[in-house]
């Protein structure tokens, strides 16, 4: 994306934020490093809170902290298995870094589980469900967790009560 609409879209994004908590955070969005620091500049300026550059552009962790500097803003930093990112420690995080996620581990985690369980399950055709190499959360903290009583209460606001549907 040219520098000019990422630098739009933080601007609209600041202009539309109504929660003052709202953080904006803004990739780079290319490899090459001076251009990474120029738009980090750039992306601050039109006021993103938080500058994310993406784990190809650099190398080193003093490069992190060059783009900090240049930025003047914290870091957003996506710790994915087999960068070099990865390998950063608390203290280097936290010297950068406003927060640091790791993206790709949940979905990572949940697909071994699904496999683990599908295959289990498999092998024990016909056999009521037993014990399962990975865990598996009650049905109630699946509802609690995605929010089901709510979508049951907006639900019931327009169900038509069962003695007026035709």
């Amino acid at each position: 994306m040219p520098v000019v609409d990422a630098v739009a879209r933080v601007r609209a994004a600041v202009d539309a934020r109504q929660d003052p908590d709202l953080l904006i955070v803004a990739r780079t969005d290319v490899a090459d490093p001076q251009e990474a620091l120029d738009r980090a500049a750039l992306l601050a300026e039109a006021g993103a809170d938080l500058i994310q550059p993406i784990s190809r552009t650099f190398s080193r962790y003093e490069d992190l902290v060059r783009l900090r500097e240049v930025c003047g803003r914290p870091l957003s930093l996506q710790l994915m298995e087999g960068t070099w990112m990865a390998r950063l420690d608390r203290a280097q995080i936290e010297s950068v870094a406003a927060f640091a996620t790791y993206p790709i581990v949940t979905l990572l985690s949940v697909v071994h589980a699904m496999q683990a369980n599908l295959a289990a399950l498999s092998a024990q055709r016909g056999v009521p469900m037993g014990e399962l190499p990975c865990g598996r959360t009650t049905m109630a903290d699946f509802k609690h967790t995605i929010g089901w009583h709510v979508l049951e209460q907006r639900q019931a606001v327009y169900e038509r009560p069962a003695e007026t549907a035709a």
